[in-house]
Protein backbone atom coordinates (compact mmCIF):
# COMPACT_ATOMS: atom_id res chain seq x y z
CA UNK A 1 0.00 0.00 0.00
CA UNK A 2 1.07 3.56 -1.23
CA UNK A 3 1.21 6.31 2.13
CA UNK A 4 0.48 9.97 0.51
CA UNK A 5 2.15 12.92 1.37
CA UNK A 6 1.14 16.28 0.15
CA UNK A 7 2.99 19.58 0.20
CA UNK A 8 2.34 22.51 -2.10
CA UNK A 9 4.14 21.66 -5.01
CA UNK A 10 4.10 17.63 -4.92
CA UNK A 11 2.45 14.44 -4.27
CA UNK A 12 4.97 11.76 -2.47
CA UNK A 13 4.52 8.49 -2.60
CA UNK A 14 6.06 5.92 -0.24
CA UNK A 15 6.04 2.22 1.02
CA UNK A 16 6.33 1.97 4.81
CA UNK A 17 7.86 -1.65 4.60
CA UNK A 18 10.56 -0.24 2.10
CA UNK A 19 12.56 2.44 3.37
CA UNK A 20 14.07 3.18 -0.46
CA UNK A 21 11.60 3.33 -2.50
CA UNK A 22 10.11 7.26 -3.30
CA UNK A 23 7.94 8.58 -6.21
CA UNK A 24 7.49 12.17 -6.13
CA UNK A 25 5.02 13.76 -8.60
CA UNK A 26 4.66 17.88 -8.95
CA UNK A 27 1.33 19.15 -8.70
CA UNK A 28 -1.07 20.32 -10.18
CA UNK A 29 -1.06 17.11 -11.90
CA UNK A 30 -3.14 16.45 -15.09
CA UNK A 31 -2.86 14.98 -18.19
CA UNK A 32 0.74 16.01 -18.69
CA UNK A 33 2.52 14.46 -15.46
CA UNK A 34 6.24 15.25 -13.92
CA UNK A 35 7.66 12.71 -12.25
CA UNK A 36 10.23 14.60 -10.64
CA UNK A 37 11.68 11.31 -8.37
CA UNK A 38 11.48 8.16 -9.24
CA UNK A 39 13.15 5.22 -6.99
CA UNK A 40 12.00 1.64 -7.05
CA UNK A 41 13.53 0.39 -4.00
CA UNK A 42 13.08 -3.03 -3.60
CA UNK A 43 10.63 -3.36 -6.31
CA UNK A 44 10.84 -5.19 -9.58
CA UNK A 45 9.64 -3.76 -12.75
CA UNK A 46 5.91 -4.90 -12.86
CA UNK A 47 5.87 -3.94 -9.26
CA UNK A 48 6.72 -0.38 -10.04
CA UNK A 49 4.49 -0.01 -12.77
CA UNK A 50 1.48 -1.46 -10.59
CA UNK A 51 2.91 1.19 -7.68
CA UNK A 52 3.03 4.30 -10.22
CA UNK A 53 -0.17 3.21 -11.77
CA UNK A 54 -1.57 3.23 -8.08
CA UNK A 55 -0.42 7.07 -7.79
CA UNK A 56 -1.84 8.35 -10.51
CA UNK A 57 -5.00 6.80 -9.93
CA UNK A 58 -4.98 8.44 -6.29
CA UNK A 59 -4.26 11.36 -7.88
CA UNK A 60 -7.54 10.84 -10.30
CA UNK A 61 -5.48 11.68 -13.32
CA UNK A 62 -7.38 9.33 -15.65
CA UNK A 63 -6.89 10.73 -19.13
CA UNK A 64 -2.79 10.61 -19.21
CA UNK A 65 -1.47 12.05 -22.20
CA UNK A 66 2.05 12.19 -21.35
CA UNK A 67 4.50 11.28 -18.26
CA UNK A 68 7.49 12.84 -18.07
CA UNK A 69 10.45 11.70 -16.47
CA UNK A 70 12.99 14.61 -14.83
CA UNK A 71 16.53 14.58 -13.46
CA UNK A 72 17.38 10.95 -14.26
CA UNK A 73 21.45 11.69 -14.22
CA UNK A 74 23.85 13.38 -16.36
CA UNK A 75 23.64 13.72 -19.68
CA UNK A 76 25.76 10.35 -21.30
CA UNK A 77 26.60 8.90 -18.04
CA UNK A 78 26.77 5.02 -17.78
CA UNK A 79 24.40 5.10 -14.73
CA UNK A 80 21.84 7.33 -16.49
CA UNK A 81 21.69 4.85 -19.22
CA UNK A 82 21.05 2.13 -16.78
CA UNK A 83 18.23 4.17 -15.28
CA UNK A 84 16.73 5.00 -18.60
CA UNK A 85 16.82 1.47 -19.22
CA UNK A 86 14.88 0.51 -15.66
CA UNK A 87 12.52 3.44 -16.73
CA UNK A 88 11.99 2.10 -20.25
CA UNK A 89 10.87 -1.57 -18.63
CA UNK A 90 8.52 -0.10 -16.01
CA UNK A 91 6.74 2.27 -18.82
CA UNK A 92 6.52 -0.57 -20.85
CA UNK A 93 4.85 -2.45 -18.18
CA UNK A 94 2.24 0.26 -16.77
CA UNK A 95 1.55 0.58 -20.46
CA UNK A 96 -0.04 -2.57 -20.38
CA UNK A 97 -1.49 -2.44 -17.38
CA UNK A 98 -2.99 0.88 -17.67
CA UNK A 99 -4.41 -0.68 -21.34
CA UNK A 100 -2.04 2.12 -22.87
CA UNK A 101 0.33 2.67 -25.94
CA UNK A 102 3.62 4.35 -26.09
CA UNK A 103 3.02 6.57 -28.87
CA UNK A 104 6.40 8.38 -28.56
CA UNK A 105 9.52 8.60 -26.28
CA UNK A 106 11.51 11.62 -26.21
CA UNK A 107 15.07 12.19 -24.68
CA UNK A 108 15.26 15.73 -23.63
CA UNK A 109 18.75 17.38 -21.71
CA UNK A 110 18.23 20.44 -19.69
CA UNK A 111 21.19 22.05 -17.74
CA UNK A 112 23.31 19.04 -18.21
CA UNK A 113 20.41 16.36 -16.95
CA UNK A 114 18.74 13.74 -18.60
CA UNK A 115 14.91 13.68 -18.89
CA UNK A 116 12.64 11.53 -20.56
CA UNK A 117 9.32 12.51 -21.86
CA UNK A 118 7.17 9.73 -22.99
CA UNK A 119 3.31 10.14 -25.01
CA UNK A 120 0.36 7.65 -24.48
CA UNK A 121 -2.48 6.90 -26.50
CA UNK A 122 -5.42 5.22 -24.80
CA UNK A 123 -5.91 1.97 -26.08
CA UNK A 124 -10.55 1.84 -26.20
CA UNK A 125 -12.03 -1.52 -25.05
CA UNK A 126 -13.80 -3.84 -27.46
CA UNK A 127 -16.95 -2.05 -28.74
CA UNK A 128 -14.77 1.44 -28.87
CA UNK A 129 -15.65 2.62 -25.43
CA UNK A 130 -12.48 3.67 -23.81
Amino acid sequence: MLSLRLDAFSAQFSRPEDPRFWIRIELPAGEDAIVSDFFPGALDDYQMAAALAQALERLEIRRLSSLTFRKLGPVGADETAEVLQRIGRVLDAFAVRTRRFIDARQLLAEHGQQHLRVNFVRLSHPGGHA
